[in-house]
């Protein structure tokens, strides 16, 4: 069992790794930043002092609940980065096109 304090850190930290995912699926990436470094402090802070034996249980499935989500995080910013990627290229090859238009206009 979690002392109501380690009990109010952990479920921050689970908060904070939920608005990560809805920032995500927003494509909020400044706030999903922002959210991954307050998540960071509060975990340093928590596991600042060793989990003990009463709290395995529901650290460790929290724990999981992290890192699938993360997981889920790390698909959307890499299909984000694809789009992006798929953006600056379109850009080049219409930049390129007009570059060649005035060019022999020109």
């Amino acid at each position: 069992m979690i002392s109501q304090v380690r009990d109010q850190q952990w479920r921050s930290i689970l908060n904070l790794t939920e608005k990560m995912l809805d920032a995500s699926n927003e494509e909020e990436w400044d706030a999903l930043v922002s959210f991954e470094a307050q998540r960071g402090k509060l975990l340093s802070v928590f596991f600042a002092k060793a989990v003990s034996l009463s709290e395995a249980q529901a650290i460790r499935n929290g724990i999981a609940e992290i890192m699938t989500t993360d997981k889920k995080i790390c698909g959307l910013s890499a299909s984000a980065h694809f789009k992006i990627g798929e953006k600056l290229n379109k850009l080049a090859t219409h930049k390129n096109a007009s570059s060649a238009y005035l060019k022999n206009t020109g």
